[in-house]
């Protein structure tokens, strides 16, 4: 505040700046609502990119950002939060010089974080919970930049306090750490068992949209040369009182072969609906060990415990010609080593040639053993059908927008647009969402 240019020195714009502000009206007032509308429920930043677990705001910033935006009780309420009501816990060295006296006694809400997408980040924050701070499904399509990491279209998922689809994050200037920034390392699509090239990337997002009972992304990237399609749609679908799921189908055209790569954010994790045969060590799958082959067609699950009383499922939806592993790979997340050789269970599931291909998959946060995903399959032609304890989700996503027509249970009715999703619930459709509105 108060900041001038040295006297003589003239701008791009023939001025010099006198005395001026720089926190309201520019890009920096930009960067600190980024960084409050990125958090995760629990106050902490998703960990994606050059970004660590458990990462925060600092109280030196809180200041910052209280003192400078009053108008934002946001940042208050954040302030609050983090260092108590009374503000006892703030960063004396600039409260003092700062903070506005009697602060503390101001009224702040509580803090509630927004269904987001940034423009210049390209990354989509979609969120349950009355406060926003339930789950959170993060969704990136941002270009490559420094400090980036090769992971187009990667999605992470976190719930309840925990991960359960995790990006392992950032290992500074760990020399091993390539292993985290590489494509492999992340929950997306590798093609030819390549990374993701850096340059010419891109990253555009085709919509961002919520509603009561659906928030949707869809995004696409260049972050192959060879491919001619690499998209991904990925959605929270809520029933409230912390029944959610996410629905995700990833398209991919281009490349001899095409893996839909995700790991469990836990040691160890628990093959459903497959048989698990192991392979002979010749099989060479990525730098992997213990691979294992899973026998058999149509969808099958994979289970990891988050926490105390959480599990992540995953639905697996295969289709013609998809062939599956699981495997230990990299699971290191700490720079300073204190978790060295750890490794996680990596999911492989492939499929060979030209042909455009759809991975869908279903991921649920079960609490308590109480799922509230019952069963996954194709009903129609284009209509995935989601048996929920509540009744039966119709899903249905198509780029190019069209109609479906969906099951008998749900009237015959049909639903157009690029994504859609009707529930029936007791023999009754309940609610319907369509991207774009109203088809």
């Amino acid at each position: 505040r108060g900041y001038s240019e040295p006297t003589g020195y003239r701008g791009p714009d023939g001025q010099r700046r006198v005395a001026v502000d720089l926190y309201p009206g520019t890009a920096y007032e930009r960067i600190w609502e980024n960084c409050f509308k990125g958090l995760q429920g629990d106050l902490t930043f998703p960990a994606y990119a050059d970004s660590y677990r458990d990462t925060r705001i600092g109280a030196n910033f809180l200041e910052l950002m209280a003192a400078n935006y009053p108008e934002r009780l946001e940042y208050l309420a954040l302030l609050k939060e983090t260092c108590g009501d009374d503000l006892a816990k703030g960063y004396a060295p600039l409260a003092l010089y700062y903070r506005e006296p009697g602060l503390e006694k101001k009224p702040a809400p509580p803090v509630v974080l927004p269904d987001w997408c940034s423009p210049e980040l390209r990354i989509g924050h979609l969120r349950t919970g009355v406060d926003g701070r339930e789950s959170l499904l993060l969704l990136s399509a941002s270009h490559w930049a420094n400090h980036h990491h090769q992971d187009s279209l990667n999605l992470s998922y976190w719930k309840n306090g925990r991960e359960l689809l995790s990006d392992l994050g950032y290992l500074w200037d760990h020399p091993r750490k390539h292993q985290a920034s590489r494509t492999v390392a992340h929950n997306t699509v590798v093609v030819d068992e390549k990374d993701q090239r850096t340059k010419e990337r891109g990253g555009e997002v085709a919509f961002f949209r919520t509603a009561e009972h659906v928030k949707v992304m869809e995004a696409s990237s260049q972050a192959y040369a060879g491919t001619s399609e690499y998209r991904r749609t990925s959605a929270i679908i809520d029933h409230g009182a912390g029944r959610s799921y996410v629905v995700d189908f990833f398209r991919v055209q281009g490349g001899r072969t095409q893996d839909f790569v995700y790991h469990a954010a836990a040691p160890t994790a628990e093959i459903v609906d497959r048989a698990v045969q192991e392979e002979s060590a010749a099989k060479k799958l990525y730098d992997f060990t213990r691979v294992r082959a899973l026998e058999g067609e149509d969808v099958w699950r994979v289970s990891w415990e988050t926490g105390e009383n959480q599990t992540c499922v995953a639905w697996n939806v295969s289709q013609p010609g998809e062939r599956a592993w699981i495997a230990d790979g990299w699971g290191q997340r700490d720079w300073k080593n204190s978790d060295v050789g750890a490794t996680l269970p990596y999911i492989v599931r492939r499929t060979e040639g030209a042909a455009p291909r759809l991975f869908v998959s279903v991921f649920e946060g079960v609490s308590d053993g109480r799922a509230f995903v019952r069963s996954v399959a194709w009903r129609a032609p284009g209509v995935l059908a989601i048996e929920t304890a509540l009744g039966t989700d119709y899903v249905t996503s198509e780029p190019a927008g069209g109609t479906r027509v969906l099951a008998a249970d749900a009237g015959g009715r049909a639903l157009a647009g690029r994504f859609a999703v009707a529930s029936v619930q007791a023999g009754q459709v309940a609610w319907t969402f369509t991207e774009p509105e109203g088809n």
